[in-house]
């Protein structure tokens, strides 16, 4: 059995919109309410097979308030992939995807792809973003898809990551990761962490 093909990945996007829900479902099938927001980033990998093979995904989580906004381009370096998640409930996370996309756009390499995320699509009754201005605007920026999903539920977790897996082109790392960013969430200049509505 060969070794896996590793990838960095980074989550971007407001706080509160489910990102940290969306790497606790995939990593650990996981699901918390009143999961704690991030502080600068947090770090897991994946390993997702899909019948090209098995990708291991290096994602870096990075917090969405405004005060860590300037961290967030810290952890671009090196990412193959860019995940843009927005709350479908939510019209401002909606159109704060601009600030982060044209981070990403300054801070990234060139070969980093784009995937648009629209969380929380559980919640339809709440919804304030339709499908399709979710998938016009991931068009609009060259996004390779548009995606909905639901941490809460796990609705298109798995679609997502094979479907990411499956992208092709993909900046493959060719060593383990040499000099990514170490972040001590225990010293965090008494930041703390603060309940997240994912």
């Amino acid at each position: 059995m060969s070794a896996p093909s590793k990838l960095k990945a980074v989550f971007v996007g407001e706080a509160s919109v489910g990102k940290t829900c969306i790497v606790n479902r995939i990593s650990k099938d996981e699901y918390h309410e009143g999961a704690e927001a991030t502080v600068g980033a947090a770090n897991v990998s994946v390993q997702i097979t899909t019948s090209d093979g098995t990708v291991e995904f290096n994602i870096w989580d990075t917090a969405g308030q405004e005060r860590y906004r300037s961290l967030a381009p810290m952890y671009f370096s090196g990412a193959a992939l860019a995940f843009l998640v927005f709350d479908v409930t939510s019209e401002k996370s909606f159109h704060a995807l601009d600030v982060f996309y044209e981070l990403l756009v300054q801070k990234s390499p060139e070969y980093v792809k784009f995937v648009v995320i629209g969380n929380k699509a559980d919640l339809a009754s709440d919804r304030e973003i339709t499908a399709k201005q979710g998938e016009d605007y991931a068009m609009s920026i060259g996004a390779e898809f548009y995606i909905e999903c639901s941490a809460k539920t796990g609705l298109a977790i798995r679609e997502l990551f094979e479907r990411a897996a499956s992208i092709p082109d993909l900046h493959f790392e060719k060593d383990q990761y040499a000099g990514e960013i170490k972040v001590d969430e225990g010293n965090n200049g008494g930041g703390g962490r603060k309940p997240c509505n994912c």
